[in-house]
């Protein structure tokens, strides 16, 4: 490309300067040069009409050398704003290569869920004691019997009865701690004694409002909470399962929010 490029560039500059010399030529014919007067009076007279005619054709033939002109400089013009924007090779033979600039990585989570290591060494001693009292237990009876000790809200523990164990988990809380005992998530709404409305069994706390001024919605998740309210005064809700519907929010219009669990 950069060979191809040059020759056009001289190719065209030579073509201007042969036009350049063509229109000279025209405006210096040879006849004029080889005209020769002689003889007194009329000899001055000859030459003074000779220099006015030929005064008078250059003066008509000059102005052609200004599009002449006009057009080399847009030529060289153009053929300097290709060079310009012809991109070009460097050569790397010598070069130490960049590394090219990675973005930083995303910052972990403090805490990425309890590990447990093979040996069980990372267990309580109460941890440990009810393993090994569920080992017993199913060595005994032949069945599998369940680690209460080890539950958690997305996880289990078993042990069969050759000693293997199986560590079942789930993404979200499928099971929540109430009254001492692990109970299903349960997303049926029932009334608190404030007069809102709550899940039977949810892993973070959720309420509804039973009507007024209290907040349409309120969730909390340890010390932080977020709660989202309505314009206006709610009237009393109407509660079905997990449905709880506020009616004639608006001119023929019912509110109605749904629990969907996982929460």
């Amino acid at each position: 490309a950069s060979r191809l490029n040059s020759a056009v560039y001289r190719l065209l500059v030579l073509l201007f300067l042969l036009t350049i010399c063509d229109c000279f030529l025209r405006d210096h014919p040879s006849q004029y040069q080889a005209v020769q007067l002689t003889g007194g009076t009329s000899d001055f007279t000859m030459r003074r009409n000779f220099l006015r005619r030929y005064r008078s054709r250059r003066e008509q033939r000059r102005p052609r050398f200004l599009p002449l002109i006009a057009a080399g400089t847009m030529t060289l013009s153009a053929l300097t704003t290709l060079s310009i924007v012809q991109p070009a090779v460097a050569d790397t033979g010598n070069a130490t290569p960049v590394p090219a600039p990675t973005a930083p990585a995303p910052p972990r989570p403090a805490t990425l869920g309890t590990f447990r290591s093979p040996d069980d060494s990372g267990l309580t001693s109460t941890q440990q004691s009810a393993l090994s009292a569920a080992k017993k237990q199913a060595a005994d009876s032949g069945d599998t019997i369940a680690v209460d000790a080890l539950t958690t809200e997305t996880s289990t523990t078993q042990v069969g009865p050759s000693g293997r164990m199986t560590y079942t988990s789930s993404l979200l809380p499928v099971r929540v701690r109430k009254n001492s005992s692990w109970v299903p998530v349960d997303a049926t709404l029932q009334k608190n004694k404030n007069g809102t409305f709550s899940p039977k069994a949810a892993a973070e706390p959720l309420t509804f409002s039973g009507g007024g001024h209290t907040p349409l919605v309120t969730m909390t998740s340890g010390k932080a909470s977020l709660a989202m309210s309505w314009p206006a005064p709610l009237p009393t809700p109407h509660v079905s399962g997990d449905q709880i519907t506020y009616p004639d929010v608006l001119p023929a219009v019912d509110l109605q929010l749904t629990v969907k669990f996982p929460l």
